[in-house]
């Protein structure tokens, strides 16, 4: 499945508050109270945009920034899109020469972030660019998971550097949780796993477990000349949405047999001016 799949979008799980840090020196630039007061937008069922709030999000003043977003309710997050519009970018030679970016995401300590693609649109609003940025975060492991399952976090950190003072807008924040059996976590759905030719496939449950052997006209590639039924291999998929297990490697019994090339497979081809 690819990584862009792998959430689920939230549904009525807004943000809440919204705390800005200098991360310098760690005092509190501003706190926006936005509950209740987002505006419905149908693109999302859950998210941060401009056009929902009728004020920018900004942090001002920093050349580094820790912005702390907290969520109406406790969640399991899975994918986190980031976009920042960095005010004056357009206009402004210092600004557009000052380099930054975001040097870390975090959504739980049960959890690692990391950056998968970003990108960036101008014009934005206020003589602005908006950079975006996506985020897969996986659990760091199984006892984690377990952990992380007791203790559901509602704050999401973000943390930026920059080479100069810079202003900054919250211009778009998703979030996903993971893919789901009846809403269980512990019933995580990864799609359909990529297979190799050659293996003959066995649905144990669709999108969560299949089994493999080698197709008829394939043999292993081990030599040993035993068979391989489905219980010898399967994939399943794990919490972190990531097919777990092993596939069987096999290859053809027949293959083409090499020849040489003579003069009597070689073509002369002329080539005319025009």
């Amino acid at each position: 499945m690819d990584w862009k799949s792998r959430g689920n979008a939230f549904r009525n799980n807004d943000i809440n508050v919204a705390k800005i840090y200098n991360k310098q020196n760690n005092t509190l630039i501003k706190e926006y109270n936005i509950s209740g007061a987002l505006e419905p937008f149908a693109k999302f069922g859950n998210s941060f945009i401009v056009e929902r709030y009728g004020q920018p999000l900004r942090a001002y003043g920093a050349k580094s920034y820790r912005i702390e977003l907290y969520l109406q309710s406790k969640s399991l997050i899975q994918l986190v899109r980031i976009s920042l519009s960095v005010v004056n970018h357009l206009i402004d030679e210092r600004i557009r020469r000052t380099k930054w970016n975001i040097t870390d995401v975090r959504v739980s300590p049960y959890r690692k972030c990391s950056l998968h693609s970003h990108s960036a649109v101008s014009p934005w609003a206020h003589n602005s660019t908006r950079f975006d940025y996506w985020y897969s975060c996986e659990s760091l492991d199984a006892p984690n998971f377990a952990k992380e399952l007791k203790n559901k976090s509602n704050m999401i950190a973000i943390d930026t550097e920059a080479g100069d003072v810079v202003d900054m807008d919250l211009a778009t924040f998703i979030l996903a949780d993971q893919y789901t059996n009846d809403g269980d976590p512990h019933q995580p759905i990864c799609g359909t796993p990529e297979i190799p030719i050659g293996l003959d496939t066995h649905v144990i449950n669709h999108h969560t477990r299949y089994a493999f052997k080698c197709a008829q006209g394939f043999s292993r590639t081990d030599g040993s000349g035993a068979p391989i039924d489905f219980a010898s291999h399967e994939l399943f998929c794990d919490t972190d949405m990531k097919w777990k297990g092993s596939l069987p490697d096999c290859m053809p019994q027949k293959t083409c047999k090499k020849f040489e090339l003579t003069e009597k497979h070689l073509t002369e081809v002329y080539h005319y001016e025009k």
